[in-house]
C-alpha cells in the first residue's frame, strides 16, 4: 500500500534573486552561495537567500540539514533579542515555522516520533499566531501522518477529521481528497477494509472530477487505485483487488510512472500466483523488472519470480531469483525484504533437501527478525528456538530415516525378523524425540508466560506507587487552593505540568525504554507538582556529565521517581525552608550512574534500614532488567570533616542501550 501525501513547499524569494532564475540549476546554487558569502547582508535576506537554495534540495540530505541548521540558528539569535520590531519578529516567527516543519520532515519515523510531534505543535501553534490557515491545517494533516506511524490510529483521525472540516469550509478540494485517503489508509491499517474503500473512492471521486489534470494528480489517481486494491485483497475479493490494479497500471504506463507500474504488476502477479495461474503470474513479474527503478520494487519482483519457480517444482530458477533478491535487500539493507529471502531459501532448500543450508537460511531469518524488532523478538525467541530445534530434527530425522529404511530392506531380504526389530525401534526413537520436544516446548513456554506475569506485576505496583490517590488528591486540593486565592496563571502552570505528568506516566508504564530526555522531562514535571505540595521549601537540579547524551540513551521509564521522592519526603522532613534537591547523570567506564542528594537530616536510627514499597519495586525491576541476583542501591550521609551529617547521597547503575 502507498502513503498519499500532499506536499506544499514554501519558498520565500526576494527581489534581487530573480535575475537568477534562467540559469541551470547548478548555477544558480553557486550563485546563491555567492549572495550568501556577503557579511554584510541582513539576517531576513540571508535566509531568503537559503531558502531558495533549500528550493533545489531534498529533505534529509545532507545540503538541506546543513542550510537548514544554519536557518534555525539565525532564526532563534534573532527571536530572542528584547528590541525587535512587530515586523520582523513576525518575519523570524513564519520562518521558524518552517524550521520546525522542516525539522519534522528531516527526523519523520516512529522511532522519532515524540520529536515530530514537539516539532510540528511549534509549527502549528506559529502558524495559528500569524494567522496563516492553510498551512496550519496542512502541518495538521502532516501530524496526523506521524500519528498513523507510530500507530496511533485514534489521534491520527482526529487529526484528519479536523483538516477536513477545515478544507471542506474553504474549498480546498485536492486538500479533501488528499485528507480522505489518509483516512482510508488509518481504517487500512486497522483492518477495516471497508470503511478505507469508502474513503479511498470518496478521493477518488475528487480527482476524477478534475477536468484538466495535471501529472500529479494522475500519479495520486493511480496511489489510490493502488490501494483500494490493496484493500480488496486483504479482504480476500480478488477480482476486484485485480481490477483496481489493473486501472491503476494503466495509468501508471500512460504517463511513464515506472516505479509505480512495478508495484502494480508485481500485486498483479500475486494474485495470479495465489490462483495458480503461473504464465500470466510471470508475464507480470518480467514487466514489472523491466520499468522497476527503486530497489525496494525490484527486490519484490526478483522474490516472487522465487516464489513462483517454487511453487512450479523449477527449484534451480527459484534459487536463482531468490538469490538475486537477497543480493539487492543486503545492498539496501532493507529488514523486510531480507526476512522474506531468507525465508524463499529456507523453504526452497528444504524442498531441495540441503539441511545444512535450509537450517542456515532459518537462521539469518531469524537474526534478522531479531535485529528488525529487538524487544518483540524477546518475547518470542524461545518458541522460535523451539521451532528451529523441532524442524532441525525432524528434518535430520527424515534423511536418516530414509537411509536406514533402505538399508534394513537390503538386510530384509535376508533377515526378516531383523528388520522388524530395528523398525520398532526407530518409531520408538521418533517418539521419544517428539514427546521430549514436546516437553522442552511447554517448560520454556510456562516460563515465558510466568516471566511475562512478573514483568506486568511490577510495572502494575510501580504505576500505583506513583499514580498513589494521596499524591493525586494533595495535587488538586493545592491546585484548587491557588485558583481560590486568584493565583490563575500559577494554577494553569501547575495544572499543565501534573497533566503532563499523570500522561507521561501512564504512557511510559508500557514502554520498556524511553529516551533519557523523556526520562528528565517527567521529573522536571514531578518536582514542580512536588513543591507546590512543599510550599516551594525546597529547589532542585538536573544535570549530566559531558559523556551522557541523553538524546542517544535509552533507559527503563520511572526508575528513580522513588529515590527521589524518598529526598523529598524522608530527607527534607524536617526542613520548612532551604531545602536542596541535586539529581546528576554520569557515564563511566560505558555505565550510566543515577545520583540523587538532600540536604536534609540524613539517615539515622530506624531510617538507616527504612525500604519504601517503591524502592523495593524499582530494586525487583533492576534485577529483572539485568538479570542480577546481587543490585546494589548505595545509600549513605554526606558528612563534614567533624562527621555532622550533611544529607543523603542515593546511587545507582541504571541499564541503558544507545539510540541509534
Amino acid at each position: 500500500m502507498f502513503l498519499l501525501t500532499r506536499f506544499h513547499q514554501f519558498i520565500f524569494c526576494f527581489l534581487l534573486l530573480q535575475s537568477f532564475h534562467g540559469h541551470a540549476q547548478n548555477q544558480e546554487i553557486d550563485s546563491l552561495k555567492v549572495l550568501l558569502s556577503d557579511s554584510k547582508i541582513h539576517d531576513t535576506t540571508r535566509l531568503g537567500i537559503i531558502s531558495s537554495i533549500l528550493g533545489y534540495t531534498r529533505s534529509g540530505d545532507s545540503i538541506s540539514v546543513y542550510y537548514n541548521a544554519i536557518v534555525g540558528k539565525i532564526v532563534f539569535r534573532n527571536l530572542k533579542k528584547k528590541n525587535l520590531n512587530a515586523d520582523l519578529k513576525k518575519t523570524y516567527s513564519l520562518y521558524a515555522a518552517y524550521w520546525y516543519c522542516d525539522k519534522a520532515t528531516e527526523l519523520f519515523s516512529a522511532k522519532n516520533g515524540q520529536q515530530v510531534l514537539h516539532y510540528y505543535e511549534k509549527a502549528i501553534s506559529l502558524f495559528k499566531r500569524l494567522g496563516m490557515e492553510e498551512e496550519r491545517w496542512i502541518t495538521v494533516t502532516n501530524k496526523g501522518n506521524i500519528l498513523r506511524k507510530m500507530n496511533a490510529h485514534e489521534d491520527a483521525i482526529t487529526c484528519y477529521f479536523q483538516a477536513l472540516k477545515h478544507q471542506e469550509l474553504t474549498g480546498d478540494v485536492l486538500g479533501v481528497a488528499a485528507t480522505n485517503s489518509s483516512i482510508g489508509q488509518v481504517y487500512d491499517d486497522q483492518g477495516n477494509f471497508s470503511k478505507a474503500i469508502n474513503y479511498y473512492k470518496k478521493a477518488l471521486i475528487t480527482y476524477r472530477s478534475i477536468k484538466e489534470k495535471t501529472r500529479q494528480d494522475l500519479f495520486e489517481m493511480a496511489v489510490i487505485l493502488h490501494n483500494i486494491g490493496f484493500a480488496y485483497y486483504n479482504k480476500g475479493n480478488l477480482e476486484e483487488a485485480k481490477n483496481y490494479y489493473f486501472r491503476s497500471l494503466k495509468i501508471a504506463k500512460e504517463n511513464d510512472f515506472s516505479d509505480h507500474l512495478a508495484f502494480d504488476a508485481n500485486k498483479i502477479g500475486d494474485i495470479y500466483l495465489d490462483q495458480k495461474n503461473y504464465d500470466e503470474a510471470l508475464k507480470l513479474f518480467e514487466e514489472g523488472l523491466l520499468y522497476a527503478k527503486e530497489d525496494r520494487s525490484t527486490t519484490s519482483l526478483l522474490l516472487s519470480m522465487g516464489e513462483l519457480y517454487l511453487q512450479k517444482g523449477m527449484l534451480g530458477k527459484s534459487e536463482f531469483y531468490s538469490r538475486k533478491g537477497l543480493e539487492r535487500a543486503l545492498k539496501s539493507h532493507d529488514s523486510g525484504m531480507l526476512q522474506r529471502s531468507y525465508d524463499n531459501l529456507y523453504q526452497l532448500y528444504k524442498v531441495m533437501r540441503k539441511p545444512d543450508q535450509a537450517l542456515n537460511m532459518f537462521e539469518l531469518y531469524i537474526r534478522e527478525k531479531e535485529a528488525f524488532n529487538e524487544e518483540e523478538s524477546k518475547n518470542i525467541l524461545v518458541q522460535q528456538e523451539l521451532k528451529y530445534t523441532y524442524e532441525k530434527k525432524e528434518l535430520l530425522t527424515k534423511i536418516g530415516q530414509e537411509k536406514k529404511i533402505a538399508a534394513l530392506k537390503l538386510i530384509n531380504e535376508q533377515k526378516a525378523a531383523r528388520k522388524d526389530k530395528m523398525l520398532y525401534l526407530l518409531i520408538a526413537t521418533a517418539l521419544a524425540l517428539l514427546i521430549g520436544c514436546l516437553g522442552v516446548y511447554y517448560y520454556f513456554r510456562q516460563k515465558n508466560i510466568r516471566n511475562m506475569h512478573k514483568n506486568n506485576e511490577l510495572k502494575q505496583k510501580l504505576l500505583l506507587t506513583q499514580m498513589n490517590p494521596h499524591f493525586i488528591f494533595n495535587s488538586v486540593d493545592n491546585i484548587q487552593s491557588l485558583i481560590y486565592n486568584k493565583q490563575e496563571k500559577d494554577a494553569i502552570n501547575y495544572l499543565t505540568k501534573f497533566s503532563k505528568l499523570t500522561r507521561q506516566i501512564l504512557e511510559y508504564s508500557s514502554e520498556n525504554y524511553i529516551l533519557l530526555t523523556e526520562e528528565i522531562a517527567m521529573l522536571e514535571n514531578y518536582l514542580t507538582i512536588q513543591k507546590l505540595l512543599y510550599n516551594s521549601n525546597f529547589t532542585y537540579g538536573i544535570e549530566w556529565d559531558e559523556n551522557t547524551d541523553p538524546e542517544s540513551i535509552l533507559v527503563p521509564p520511572m526508575l528513580t521517581q522513588p529515590f527521589i521522592e524518598n529526598a523529598i519526603k524522608h530527607g527534607l522532613k524536617n526542613k520548612q525552608e532551604g531545602g536542596v534537591i541535586h539529581i546528576r547523570y554520569t557515564t563511566l567506564n560505558n555505565q550510566l550512574w543515577f545520583e540523587v542528594t538532600d540536604n536534609g537530616s540524613g539517615l539515622v536510627g530506624e531510617h538507616k534500614t527504612q525500604k519504601s514499597l517503591s524502592t523495593q519495586i524499582t530494586k525487583e525491576r533492576l534485577e529483572r532488567i539485568t538479570e542480577k541476583k546481587d543490585v546494589v542501591i548505595h545509600m549513605q550521609n554526606i558528612t563534614d570533616a567533624s562527621d555532622n551529617i550533611l544529607g543523603v547521597k542515593t546511587r545507582f547503575e541504571i541499564p541503558f542501550v544507545y539510540n541509534h
